[in-house]
C-alpha cells in the first residue's frame, strides 16, 4: 500500500544520506507494517536488519522496540520462551532509556504469556502497571490496548461484570480515538 511505498522511499533517502538511525527506524516501521499485514517472514527480515543497526550504532530505544516486535513474532511461532526473554530485554532497555511507552508495551506482552501460563494474578499486576504508565504519558491507543487485555483477563477469571466494564472502556476509547482521527 501507500504507507509501505512511502517508507521504502524514505528508507532509500536515509540510506543515501548515510543516516543509519533514520534508515534503521524505517526498516523497523516497514517490519512492523509487515507484521500488521501478516507477512511475518518479511517482518522478521526487516526487524532483524533494524535491530542489527540499532545494536551496532547504540540506538538503544530502537533496539528495545525491535526486541518487542521480534518477541511478538516468536510468540506467533509458539516460542513463548524466546518471546519472553526478548520482552524482558525490551523492558530493561526501556528502564535504562526512561521510555515508559516501551516498558508498558513489553509488560503487556509479558502479561499475555503469564496469562497463558495461568499466572493470572501476575498477569493482572503487569497489565495494571502498564496501564498506569500509559495513563501517565496520555497514550490513548496504549490505554485502549490495556483496557482490552484487562477485560480479557477478567473473563479468564470468570469475572464477567469486570470483563464487560473493561471491554466497554476499550471500545469507548477506540471510538474516541477514531473520531479524533476522523476530525483531524
Amino acid at each position: 500500500g501507500p504507507a509501505l511505498a512511502y517508507l521504502d522511499s524514505s528508507a532509500g533517502i536515509y540510506r543515501s544520506l548515510s543516516d543509519s538511525a533514520g534508515y534503521a527506524w524505517c526498516l523497523y516501521k516497514i517490519g512492523y507494517l509487515y507484521y500488521l499485514t501478516g507477512d511475518y517472514s518479511k517482518s522478521f527480515t526487516h526487524c532483524l536488519r533494524a535491530n542489527s543497526i540499532a545494536s551496532s550504532d547504540s540506538l538503544h530505544g530502537l533496539e528495545g522496540y525491535c526486541q518487542n516486535l521480534l518477541g511478538r513474532l516468536y510468540y506467533l511461532l509458539s516460542d513463548e520462551n524466546s518471546a519472553m526473554s526478548l520482552y524482558e530485554k525490551a523492558f530493561s532497555i526501556g528502564e535504562k532509556e526512561k521510555d515508559p511507552k516501551l516498558m508498558a508495551e513489553a509488560l503487556s506482552y509479558m502479561a499475555i504469556i503469564w496469562r497463558n501460563r495461568d499466572s493470572l494474578s501476575l498477569s493482572l499486576k503487569m497489565l495494571n502497571k502498564a496501564l498506569n504508565m500509559r495513563i501517565a504519558i496520555n497514550d490513548e491507543a496504549g490505554c485502549a490496548s490495556s483496557y482490552l487485555n484487562i477485560g480479557i483477563l477478567h473473563s479468564y477469571l470468570n469475572q464477567d461484570d469486570l470483563a464487560i466494564y473493561w471491554l466497554n472502556k476499550a471500545e469507548a476509547t477506540c471510538q474516541r480515538i477514531m473520531d479524533y482521527f476522523t476530525l483531524v
